[in-house]
């Protein structure tokens, strides 16, 4: 290494009570043990979802316009062959949306917009499911009554857009939609298959009369406050995890002056990785992050990779305990690992850093890949499993954050992403069955960081790891259950920078759903691509904001920041 939408943000705590029907359909992206298996259930059993073709539900894509219109046909039972005539300029006769859209359109559902269109491969957003789901129960003489259990607002009501504030209010009185956890609905985010689901479940269980429970609103946390409180250019320079040199722009950085100062407040990054040009002295260190934090309106990460062996620069430059490679200790047990994580957490605390890049949770399971070799614990899936869950937690038991690297995993790709592209022929089971399991482990154990790597996994899709939605999104978050923070492998790999330009690697990273992008290779060209990313909506300022929360809550709950 050089140094979920219509209740996406907490969709998961939308709580109801339903008894599970048998499975319409076995998805393989689909666990009992997520929040939205009863509403994908009980969609695909009526037949008013299907699956994507290929075994999976694509819970995390986003629902387009057209996806969302024939789910309300499909639910009302048109008789399709009465609307093959088109209504819009765009929807043309033959495509799988068509007659549902001329339908819709035909009995007031949709108007389109004022150019004659009708956009079905646009996202919809939530304001537009509450103004379609309006209109469909109107068409179809159905009545809701007001559940008790409702919110009387949502915080966010105020930017609901006029023509669709009497839908959204029916459909939050109704208790169709419930919001998040903190009161929100953030009406123009885009809303995804799974919520979708949710909402049509939730919207029969009200037609037949059952009780829908409305998660109470948590108080407005403080993460909330700060968030509220940045522009939009803060919120993406926190995005960005960099080195001190590419920060000032000199070389190496010993010490942090005025040089550093105006470059933080100007470039107020997120976190900042040192390296052992960087480490002198205990003093020096500790001055130098100390003033660099004095400088920072919103404190940084401030990271080393500390692995051991070949990998530690604190303890080759700063004295702190030292370590064989992780393999040497593959018979010690976990409890070793433990101890590991404790000594690496405790040296490094010392001097002010606060995370480190590691432990690595590869299984070196390619005795001829270089890249992660006697770095990893073992070449068992198990044993590095139990050896990487006690590192995590000996390393955030002492103050200490901790981060999984690489996912979907390294030690059976060739090639090293140092130099070039390196890959695994894997198939997805054979990931599940292997180089995922220590990175659950991990993941179980309270780790709040995962490291994406830069590995192509060609069965899965053909780009580094960290830009397929597929794996960032769909595995890691959605399968794996990840919540906390998404952080890239360094974008200044020739893995990445020999393919893409760093203003391309960092929206792609972005919209694969990362939430840190480390080192990119021209850092003024990466954060100028995702501000003009946002102000053309190509993405949106809801999805940074999701990323700035999640960063602003783990600072917080290290005391960072206060």
């Amino acid at each position: 290494m050089k140094i979920k939408r219509l209740l996406s943000v907490a969709a998961a705590a939308v709580i109801f009570t339903f008894a599970s029907p048998a499975s319409a359909q076995e998805f393989s992206d689909v666990t009992a043990d997520d929040w939205f298996s009863d509403a994908v259930n009980y969609v695909t059993e009526r037949e008013y979802f299907s699956g994507m073709g290929d075994g999976t539900f694509a819970p995390s894509s986003e629902m387009t316009r057209g996806m969302f219109v024939t789910v309300l046909g499909r639910m009302a039972g048109i008789d399709r062959s009465q609307y093959t005539k088109s209504k819009f300029k765009d929807v043309q006769s033959g495509m799988w949306y068509s007659t549902y859209v001329n339908w819709a359109a035909s009995v007031g559902i949709v108007s389109g917009f004022e150019d004659g269109k009708f956009l079905p491969e646009a996202n919809i957003d939530r304001e537009q499911v509450a103004v379609m789901l309006n209109s469909y129960i109107t068409n179809q003489n159905i009545t809701l009554t007001p559940n008790p259990n409702a919110r009387e607002s949502y915080s966010d009501e105020s930017s609901v857009s006029d023509w669709a504030k009497s839908g959204v209010a029916l459909m939050r009185a109704s208790g169709i939609f419930a919001g998040d956890t903190s009161g929100k609905f953030y009406p123009q985010n885009s809303a995804t298959r799974a919520e979708i689901a949710n909402v049509i479940m939730r919207l029969s269980m009200a037609i037949n009369g059952e009780t829908l429970i409305v998660p109470t609103p948590e108080p407005y946390s403080r993460s909330s406050e700060i968030l509220d409180s940045m522009t939009l250019e803060e919120k993406i320079y926190q995005m960005f995890y960099v080195t001190p040199e590419q920060l000032t722009g000199a070389v190496p950085v010993t010490v942090a002056g005025e040089v550093t100062k105006k470059a933080i407040q100007s470039q107020p990054v997120g976190g900042i990785i040192y390296a052992a040009d960087n480490l002198v002295s205990d003093y020096q260190i500790r001055s130098m992050l100390e003033n660099t934090s004095a400088y920072s309106k919103i404190k940084p990460f401030f990271a080393l990779a500390e692995e051991g062996g070949n990998n530690a620069p604190a303890a080759q430059k700063l004295g702190t305990a030292s370590f064989n490679t992780m393999y040497s200790y593959r018979n010690d047990g976990a409890a070793r690992a433990y101890e590991i994580g404790t000594s690496l957490a405790r040296g490094m605390s010392s001097f002010g850093f606060n995370q480190n890049f590691a432990p690595v949770a590869d299984v070196w399971t390619n005795m001829n890949n270089t890249m992660i070799a006697e770095r990893a614990f073992s070449s068992d899936s198990n044993t590095a499993a139990a050896m990487v869950a006690e590192a995590v937690k000996g390393m955030q038991d002492n103050g200490v954050i901790a981060t999984l690297k690489h996912f979907p995993g390294y030690g059976d790709t060739d090639g090293d992403a140092n130099y070039g592209t390196a890959y695994t022929n894997k198939t997805l089971e054979q990931l599940r069955n292997c180089e995922f399991i220590p990175f659950r482990k991990g993941i179980e154990a309270g780790a709040d960081f995962v490291m994406c790597g830069n590995i192509n996994v060609p069965a899965l899709e053909n780009c580094p790891a960290a830009m397929s939605h597929k794996i960032v999104t769909e595995l890691l978050k959605d399968e794996l259950g990840f919540n906390g923070i998404v952080i890239t492998d360094a974008l200044n790999m020739d893995a990445v920078r020999r393919y893409y330009t760093s203003a391309d690697a960092a929206v792609k990273c972005i919209e694969a759903g990362c939430d840190m992008l480390l080192c990119p290779d021209t850092f003024s060209e990466a954060v100028n691509a995702v501000i003009s990313a946002v102000q053309n909506s190509t993405i949106s300022e809801s999805r940074i904001n999701e990323s700035v929360k999640k960063i602003l809550d783990v600072k917080l709950k290290y005391g960072i920041i206060s």
